[in-house]
């Protein structure tokens, strides 16, 4: 008796721990949906954003070639940093407040075209069609880089038949290309892929059991959300590489890419524009001399990118008033155009 009177009481304190143990973890994820900030600004921007590809998200992964694209037709509020701004889509996918069946300037770039952390009506694209008479389409999005661009150039550009297509880089750019692909997919492109040749593959974009498991239980609990995020600030290093040089292969597909989106600009009639939007003097230096090189005009931002009071605070995002300075530069350009 005394044996199965042990045994039960073993199992009553095992029982009981784990009931302990259950209501703690329910209670810590309460608190955090409650209280999303209570471990910082890092953690509580990766409980809010919708950034993802979640049911909340902004994102869907398209089928049949694995390109994160943004749900077309679909509206919702957005956070990052404490700034919340309206989402919403057209049926492409893309920010902009109307339908387009033809737009005179397509923009491509990524989250500061799109407008991270500001409103439709404070973006880039907004007072472009303010200040001039032309209709320009938004096709930024966040995370943009090359990759993506020249892709959704080729993707809708004959359809919208622009007269201008603005390519803004951002100074990240360069290490976004060497977290989305691999060096033999990068040497491809750079050194047999035809300029005419928008396919791709992102064999990084693979995802074994595991890693949508690991994936799959960030998107439902805050506690494995708040220590994964922990981490990542703990091990950037780790991480996110560092930014590669201007002689390095990521280097060479963009100036690959470029390329190609001029070509693909030239073959619908439309003039092809670089506008940096970098601090960077080698990057910026790197991008005057493939523009020379290529006849591409160039359209320098430095009293817009060296002037803090265009920024968000807290974040280095454009505000209102930086959308405002970028799009009079933009307009200054095609003024002297026409």
């Amino acid at each position: 008796m005394k044996i199965k009177e042990k045994l039960f009481n073993k199992r009553k304190e095992i029982l009981l721990l784990i009931t302990v143990i259950f209501i703690f973890l329910f209670l810590c994820e309460l608190s955090l949906m409650v209280f999303p900030g209570i471990l910082g600004p890092a953690v509580k921007n990766q409980f809010l954003t919708k950034y993802n590809t979640t049911e909340k998200g902004i994102y869907f992964t398209e089928e049949n070639t694995g390109m994160r694209l943004m749900k077309p037709n679909f509206e919702t509020t957005a956070y990052y940093n404490d700034y919340y701004w309206i989402h919403k889509t057209d049926s492409r996918g893309f920010r902009n407040n109307k339908e387009y069946q033809q737009a005179d300037i397509i923009l491509l770039g990524d989250s500061i075209i799109y407008g991270h952390g500001v409103n439709y009506e404070q973006t880039t694209g907004y007072f472009l069609e303010q200040q001039t008479d032309f209709k320009a389409y938004n096709m930024a999005r966040q995370g943009d880089s090359a990759f993506e661009e020249k892709y959704l150039l080729k993707k809708y550009g004959k359809e919208l038949n622009p007269k201008y297509v603005f390519y803004f880089f951002f100074e990240n750019d360069i290490t976004d290309l060497t977290i989305l692909l691999t060096p033999k997919e990068m040497e491809y492109f750079v050194f047999e892929q035809d300029l005419n040749d928008f396919s791709f593959t992102q064999s990084k974009k693979k995802q074994g059991i595991k890693e949508f498991l690991f994936n799959k239980l960030l998107e439902k609990s805050k506690i494995a959300l708040a220590l994964y995020t922990i981490f990542v600030m703990h091990n950037q290093n780790v991480v996110y590489p560092e930014k590669p040089d201007v002689n390095s292969l990521e280097w060479q597909y963009e100036e690959k890419a470029i390329k190609q989106m001029k070509t693909f600009s030239d073959s619908i009639n439309a003039e092809f524009i670089i506008v940096p939007l970098t601090k960077d003097e080698k990057q910026t230096q790197k991008l005057n001399e493939i523009a020379q090189q290529n006849q591409i005009p160039i359209i320098q931002t430095k009293e817009l990118m060296f002037n803090e009071q265009y920024r968000l605070k807290n974040d280095r995002h454009l505000n209102e008033e930086g959308h405002k300075k970028l799009s009079e530069i933009l307009t200054n350009y095609l003024n002297k155009k026409t």
